[in-house]
């Protein structure tokens, strides 16, 4: 009796932890995904709107830096391009800006 009850709080605590590790792992994938998607629609920001996408990825990209996910690399490496996509297209457009 007693080594089904330490199974069954085992399994509790196994389901648990595997619960909220899980959560915590979808949280940054939200916000990847909401910048990300930004680049389908890039030339309508102005370039200040394009700067706080960068300064976002930056922060995002540090919380996944941190993270122990396995999987991350990919993902990091993506946001890392959309990254310097909105840096880019915000020096283009200030530069545009300037010679008007």
């Amino acid at each position: 009796m007693h080594r089904i009850l330490t199974r069954i709080i085992l399994s509790v605590i196994f389901v648990f932890v595997s619960c909220v590790s899980s959560f915590g792992a979808e949280e940054w994938r939200s916000d990847f995904d909401r910048l990300c998607g930004y680049i389908m629609e890039i030339e309508k920001y102005t370039p200040e709107k394009l700067r706080s996408f960068v300064d976002e990825s930056d922060k995002l990209l540090k919380i996944m830096s941190e993270s122990k996910e396995t999987d991350l690399k990919v993902y990091i490496f993506r946001l890392k391009k959309c990254r310097n996509f909105f840096d880019y297209m915000a020096t283009v457009k200030e530069e545009e800006a300037a010679s008007k």
